[in-house]
């Protein structure tokens, strides 16, 4: 049985009172404040602490989970992590619900707000890199395997962004670099990898990412994205966030966290770049660069090791990148020079097995190597002089960055290989540039329920898992299923209708007598010819496509007339999206109309109410597209199970896509709007009055009664 705490219900009523007395636009919701009791009841039950809520648009699912989960964590002495999906949801997260939760609650409460290590440049990396010529690195490029040496414009650049660092006028942090663009190979090489950085180091204080990561200390509540949880879960727990006894989760958006936690399993390697890498670790080796500070005697010995395991490695792969130069060229099909070839059920042919079982032999010989030295070096740093540290610190850091590159590829490798898991189905795949003689490996794990249930599920963790679009056909079962909570006991599912009156706010149409379907090739012409129609008498409106070549062929075609009608026109791409969202509403704001096409993603968080969104418009239903290696070794995983793909796979994803966007429409009680769909198959194939089933209640209307 559930005991929630005297003090934990006291914080929740006085901050529900603050609610109601301070906020007028705030309305108490029935749905909303049972959601945060039995969020409550979950968490301090002793049969389960997982709850998985379901709730509607205007519930206010956000506040719910908030309002219930603070006072539990902070009762606790733990800390609340909350994981979203998008960086827009994050900042909406931060600046909007819990700046409205700590003008309430009782106590005063800190927020952290944690991002990705690659989101952050490497300090030493970044200045190693400035501290090169260009002939010195067209000679000598060290550890940064780049495309080409930098030009001097790009030395420029980065001169920029090392001296900004130094002078704390920048984090760091990529997204918030305002100079331009760094080359994307140059990018890259300068991200930060906290797998191997050296906490020894004296320059690891000053880390930006570090800098970042501390935080997390004095927070309370920790805001972060699926991705960072998914990295945390899969790399062990507690290395990136607060660790599983520490912390009460909240997995917000959570239709799309099983996808997260298999992105994080996925590994790759580029087989034409491998040989360059190892070539250049050769290099190191011979310029003393990784025993800085060793005797004579020990580096001598460490080199020779090096020396030995590094050519066996370079030369297993170049047996790699022929067996892909000589197969991929046979897979290319007329007139195309690249795509990717997919090993059915997972199967690598056994000359290619036996290829890449050899080269992970050799690399890992190499990679236990090179970190028995990183070991000798970090215990030799204790009675180090000064000057000393310095050379081994340098060493440290060349050998962390090879390191990282290694353990890459070694886990890509890994999965390649047979396993003795048959239970666990592994795509497999190569991808290939025939111009740019390029060859990735690639492979990822199809089903992710195994690792969440040896983490949150077996640990008696307090997770929190809500969207507005968990149940497929009526029930928690499919999601239950890829999360692992498929066992009846694992959790509490719970769902919550949402509080408005869809059949008087909000119209549905289907226009009647569409002609073609949105695959057929004529679609095009049509939608040219006939959006209009459906946009210039409406005062605010969003088109989401799912071709952002078909949105901006379109968007090039109407922007001509729609200004004659005094409507404003963007595209989601034409500036950040809090512009395009600000010169929305300041158009309509001073009288003009505003149009808004975007792809389905960018419906995701956006939060239009009252004149800023009346006509939204859907112009083909989103299924995803099979192009992928990952969705096609689904498909076949399913069809092995004897499972249909379509109904199993794509079309619930479709559905809950469709779903999530209608939920822009409508999102206070006194908002009203229509939703028009132009896929004619929503009434013309059988699976059509599924997602019809899944939508809102809207009023069912015909174009011709409300187009005037």
């Amino acid at each position: 049985m559930s005991v929630v705490s005297k003090c934990v219900i006291s914080k929740i009523s006085e901050s529900l009172v603050n609610l109601a007395t301070n906020f007028d636009g705030y309305t108490r919701r029935n749905s909303q404040i049972k959601m945060a009791y039995e969020i409550c009841q979950a968490l301090t039950s002793d049969v389960s602490k997982v709850i998985v809520c379901e709730a509607g648009s205007g519930v206010g699912k956000t506040l719910a989970y908030l309002i219930s989960s603070l006072p539990i964590a902070l009762d606790t002495g733990k800390k609340l992590v909350i994981s979203t999906s998008s960086s827009e949801l994050m900042e909406q997260i931060v600046e909007r619900d819990l700046s409205v939760l700590q003008s309430v609650y009782p106590d005063s409460f800190k927020i952290v707000h944690i991002k990705k290590p690659g989101t952050f440049v490497c300090r030493d990396r970044l200045l190693s890199l400035v501290s090169l010529d260009v002939k010195g690195l067209a000679l000598n490029p060290s550890s940064f395997i780049l495309d080409s040496p930098p030009s001097p414009e790009d030395f420029d650049l980065l001169t920029a962004m090392s001296k900004s660092l130094l002078e704390s006028k920048w984090d760091g942090d990529i997204e918030n670099w305002t100079g331009p663009e760094l080359r994307e190979d140059i990018r890259r090489a300068i991200l930060c990898d906290y797998r191997f950085c050296e906490d020894r180091s004296s320059r690891h204080a000053t880390c930006p990412y570090q800098l970042h990561q501390s935080a997390l200390h004095d927070a309370d509540v920790v805001v972060t994205s699926h991705a960072v949880l998914a990295d945390d879960l899969v790399t062990g727990c507690g290395v990136l966030l607060p660790g599983l006894e520490q912390a009460i989760y909240v997995i917000d958006e959570a239709h799309v966290f099983p996808s997260a936690v298999r992105d994080a399993t996925a590994a790759q390697f580029d087989a034409s770049l491998v040989p360059i890498l190892l070539t250049s670790f050769s290099d190191a080796i011979e310029s003393s660069r990784l025993t800085g500070g060793m005797s004579g005697s020990q580096a001598a010995f460490h080199v020779s090791e090096l020396r030995e395991f590094t050519g066996e490695a370079l030369s297993r792969a170049q047996d790699l990148l022929f067996w892909c130069e000589t197969h991929c060229e046979h897979i290319a099909h007329e007139n195309r020079t690249s795509g990717f070839n997919r090993f059915e059920s997972g199967q690598l042919p056994h000359s290619l097995t036996a290829m890449v079982s050899e080269f992970s032999v050799a690399l890992s010989a190499l990679s236990n190597s090179l970190s028995r030295i990183r070991t000798e070096l970090i215990r030799g740093l204790d009675n180090a002089v000064d000057a000393v540290v310095l050379v081994v610190e340098e060493s440290l850091s060349e050998i962390g960055f090879y390191l990282a590159r290694m353990r890459e590829i070694k886990v890509c490798l890994s999965l390649l290989l047979p396993s003795n898991n048959i239970s666990q189905p592994i795509a497999k795949w190569v991808e290939f540039d025939l111009q740019l003689i390029r060859y990735k490996f690639g492979a990822s794990e199809l089903q992710i329920s195994a690792h969440l249930k040896a983490t949150l599920w077996s640990k008696d963790a307090c997770v929190v898992l809500s969207s507005a679009t968990l149940r497929t056909d009526g029930t928690f079962d499919q999601f239950a299923y890829d999360c692992g909570l498929d066992d009846k006991s694992a959790a509490f599912f719970r769902s919550y209708p949402s509080p408005y009156d869809y059949t008087k706010q909000s119209h549905l149409i289907v226009p009647d007598a569409i002609p073609f379907e949105p695959q057929e090739p004529y679609f095009q012409a049509w939608l040219k010819d006939n959006l209009l129609g459906f946009l210039q008498s409406q005062r605010s409106s969003l088109v989401l496509f799912t071709s952002r070549k078909q949105m901006h062929d379109v968007r090039a075609h109407l922007e001509p007339m729609l200004t004659q009608l005094n409507t404003l026109i963007q595209c989601q791409n034409d500036a950040p999206r809090e512009v395009v969202i600000g010169n929305h509403v300041k158009a309509i704001k001073n009288g003009f109309n505003s149009v808004i096409f975007g792809l389905f993603g960018f419906s995701e968080g956006l939060d239009l109410h009252g004149e800023l969104l009346v006509n939204l418009v859907i112009v083909r239903l989103p299924f995803e597209v099979a192009d992928s290696p990952l969705s096609a070794a689904m498909s076949e995983f399913e069809s092995s199970a004897g499972n249909n793909a379509f109904n199993t796979v794509t079309l619930p994803n479709a559905v809950r896509s469709l779903v999530q966007s209608a939920g822009r429409l409508i999102r206070t009680e006194r908002d009203s709007g229509r939703l028009i769909i132009l896929d004619k198959r929503i009434i013309s194939k059988r699976y059509g009055q599924k997602f019809i089933d899944a939508l809102p209640p809207f009023k069912r209307t015909s174009y011709e009664q409300v187009k005037n």
